[in-house]
């Protein structure tokens, strides 16, 4: 039975948010570990994961592979 792209983006939306929910658990971490000029790097991981969380998401939602 094949699924539809919508109902097969379902399957990847926890893990999208999971992965979201990591990053942000891990800024203050990285925050505290990286020098205080190199900070810029702890937001722009933060950034990149959002990004292809979502990116990721909505591909699979388009029916994209």
């Amino acid at each position: 039975m094949e699924l539809g792209p919508k109902v097969a983006a379902l399957f990847w939306l926890p893990a999208a948010i999971l992965s979201i929910i990591i990053a942000l658990h891990f800024l203050p971490i990285m925050l505290s570990v990286l020098p205080q000029e190199m900070q810029y790097l702890a937001y722009l991981v933060l950034g990149l994961v959002v990004f292809f969380a979502i990116y990721l998401f909505y591909r699979k939602w388009k029916g994209e592979e």
